[in-house]
C-alpha cells in the first residue's frame, strides 16, 4: 500500500513538459552544450533584433551570469520575450 501511495504522488506531480515556443526558434545552445544561453533565429518575436554583424542570443532573464556573459562576449541587451532576454552578440 505505502509504494502504491508513492506512485501516486509522483504521477500527480508530474505534469506535461511545455513545448518548444515557436515564437522562439532555438537553434542552439550559444557557447557549448549545456550553455543555459540560446542562440535564436527567425520570427515575428525577433525579427526585429536580428543584425546582419551579430548573433541574436536569448538567455533566461534570471541567469545570474548574465553580467558575465555581457563582459565575456560584448553582448548588449536589446529586448525580451517572457522569460528571457535577447542579446545581440556581435561578430569578433
Amino acid at each position: 500500500m505505502r509504494y502504491g501511495i508513492v506512485a501516486v504522488l509522483l504521477v500527480a506531480g508530474c505534469g506535461p513538459m511545455p513545448g518548444p515556443d515557436p515564437n522562439l526558434p532555438i537553434v542552439r545552445d550559444y557557447r557549448a552544450p549545456g550553455d543555459v544561453c540560446k542562440f535564436v533565429g527567425e520570427s515575428s518575436v525577433t525579427i526585429d533584433y536580428l543584425d546582419d554583424a551579430a548573433d541574436l542570443v536569448a538567455c533566461p532573464t534570471e541567469y545570474d551570469g548574465l553580467q558575465d556573459f555581457m563582459s565575456e562576449t560584448g553582448a548588449i541587451e536589446v529586448g525580451r520575450y517572457r522569460e528571457f532576454t535577447f542579446f545581440s552578440v556581435p561578430y569578433r
